[in-house]
């Protein structure tokens, strides 16, 4: 569907305009000499992570053979790159404290940074290609994660049950690497029977994002009431943030809402705001535009235009973007040094100047 550009302007300068000022109201903005250092911080973090990911996903001849890996062009290594660097600030962030035992901060950032490429990855296919997305996403699904994550298995186990489609395909081969190597890194990172529960908690926690994940990929069934698909689009965004949050904290779950959950609500909010007009068109699951419809179930494009015409002239873009403030803010109290770094990911994402 096709939202005219009256609407579409008057609801990108409406949600640009509250998210700047309920962030910048909660202290939550960057100034520009921040904003530059944080960037250039971010940078540096991807291309570190970058190689190290490369190598465990396409390990070396034991003669020590380079391995040269090529990408389309440099914006897609960027946007790689940051993936990486956002999963490894998120890490950062959510990982309070010292932990006595465990991995080292390195192999935390390293496992946080792989997965947030990894489901970065699969939204992008989902994005771009809908039945690719899906057959990736069935692939997953039907090789038992919950068993993956209890016991390793040897590499190639998802590869070798890849239909020739998705193997022929670059960017889908490329994110079954990811699959794989994140699975070696979990059970290297907390092995055997010692940190068996938070596998396990990692795996319930994969089975749930694969399934919100899909349910949006393939349509979920029309007799889904408002608030169900409210909370289909909301688990996509929240059950990511919480997986990085087990692997950075431990298997035992904090109080709800947790400091990741907060977060992934905050980000839900923000990008459905960011993405009102996108999702409109083209029929998405997104919280705001659900709420402000008028029926109890999937909407049509009638219903979905009227519901953008009804957000510009209520206050529900605003309560939004408040609401998304409140979590950033909840999610965020007591980290540590990588809270600027995460900032200005959101920053940057939501098209905000510098304070």
């Amino acid at each position: 569907m096709e939202i005219p550009a009256r609407i579409e302007q008057a609801v990108g300068d409406a949600v640009a305009r509250r998210l700047e000022a309920e962030l910048g109201d909660r202290g939550l903005l960057l100034t520009a000499d921040d904003l530059a250092a944080a960037t250039i911080e971010a940078a540096r973090r991807g291309r570190e992570l970058l190689p190290r990911v490369i190598a465990r996903c396409y390990p070396s001849e034991p003669q020590g053979a380079a391995l040269t890996v090529e990408f389309d062009d440099d914006h897609a290594v960027a946007r790689i790159e940051t993936a990486l660097a956002f999963g490894a600030a998120t890490a950062g962030v959510l990982g309070r404290g010292e932990r006595g035992v465990g991995p080292s901060a390195s192999s935390i950032e390293l496992i946080c940074a792989m997965f947030n490429l990894g489901i970065g990855l699969v939204d992008s296919l989902c994005d771009l290609d809908a039945t690719t997305g899906d057959a990736l996403l069935a692939l997953v699904q039907g090789q038992d994660l919950a068993a993956a994550s209890e016991d390793p298995r040897e590499r190639g186990w998802l590869r070798a049950e890849a239909p020739p489609a998705l193997a022929e395909d670059p960017a889908a081969a490329f994110t079954v690497a990811i699959v794989e190597t994140f699975f070696e890194l979990l059970h290297e990172s907390y092995p055997n029977g010692t940190w068996l529960t938070l596998r396990r908690a990692v795996g319930a926690q994969l089975c749930a994002a694969l399934a919100a994940e899909r349910q949006t990929v393939v349509r979920p069934p029309d007799g889904l009431t408002r608030e169900e698909l409210i909370e289909c689009s909301r688990l996509t965004s929240v059950l990511p943030f919480q997986i990085i949050q087990t692997l950075a904290c431990g298997a035992d779950a904090p109080r709800e809402p947790s400091p990741g959950t907060r977060l992934g609500e905050a980000l839900w909010r923000i990008d459905d705001l960011v993405d009102l007009c996108d999702d409109a068109g083209s029929g998405s699951l997104n919280g705001v535009l659900l709420a402000a419809t008028q029926t109890d179930g999937r909407p049509s494009e009638h219903d979905l235009l009227a519901a953008l015409e009804r957000l510009i002239a209520s206050q529900a873009i605003g309560l939004a973007a408040a609401e998304a403030g409140d979590w950033l803010l909840d999610g965020l109290e007591g980290s540590g040094d990588d809270q600027p770094l995460f900032r200005q990911f959101v920053q940057r994402y939501a098209g905000i100047a510098p304070a």
